[in-house]
């Protein structure tokens, strides 16, 4: 049984993992997309809640180089939304309009320099990251 569990621990080391951190006072959606360049909002896929002033940890069991390699272009798009924008405007609206607060384009390396750690709003850590709106 130690041996499972010690070979169950190897492969939790070496599976994607991130986090997300919301460092405002108000809660916000975000999800991740890995069809950049092409970044219009195409699904009502704001799912992922951020409580104020926490981190949300996501992992899958993957590498975290080979998740990149599966992406278009080695860039995944982080967007994120406020919870009074998904209560006050229907999908449509939201897309049409591109209501985001924020979207980060992340490559591989870009990663890496931020410690796989994508905070909103962003870091000085975060200056060399693609983002939009560029305010």
């Amino acid at each position: 049984m130690l041996i499972v569990l010690l070979s169950c621990e190897d492969l939790v080391e070496q599976t994607y993992k991130f986090n997300v951190k919301n460092e405002t006072e108000n809660e916000l959606y975000f999800y991740i997309d890995d069809k950049y360049p092409d970044t219009t909002l195409t699904t009502e896929n704001f799912t992922n809640k951020i409580v104020p002033m926490s981190t949300f940890r996501l992992g899958l069991f993957k590498a975290q180089d080979e998740f990149f390699e599966e992406a278009i272009n080695d860039t995944l798009s982080f967007y994120f939304i406020s919870k009074e924008t998904v209560s006050n405007f229907d999908w449509n609206e939201i897309r049409n309009e591109y209501l985001i607060l924020k979207r980060y384009d992340v490559s591989f390396d870009d990663f890496q320099s931020i410690d796989f750690e994508i905070v909103y709003p962003p870091t000085l850590e975060m200056e060399n990251i693609r983002m939009y709106p560029n305010d």
